[in-house]
């Protein structure tokens, strides 16, 4: 039987989570982790660590944007023109 090459069931694409996913992750393993104890704990600190990191990088998009926006340089030429 050929191999396909669809991706292996239950694996997804990194830049496909969202923070909302991250979200529920966290959520999820914090009531397993009520139930069974601290036995999740590396996983809930795994996402938690995901979520810090996806939340930074949008934080430095908005901060990039609010630059762009704020100085009028929105839909202008960003680098000056080279002398000859």
């Amino acid at each position: 039987m050929p191999k396909s090459n669809a991706p292996a069931r239950g694996s997804r694409d990194p830049q496909r989570v969202t923070i909302e996913c991250l979200e529920h992750g966290l959520v999820l393993l914090a009531y397993m982790m009520e139930l069974d104890g601290p036995v999740h704990m590396p996983a809930f600190e795994c996402l938690e660590e995901e979520l810090r990191a996806a939340r930074g990088r949008l934080d430095t998009m908005d901060r990039v944007r609010q630059i762009v926006e704020g100085r009028g340089l929105a839909g202008r030429q960003m680098l000056p023109k080279r002398k000859r």
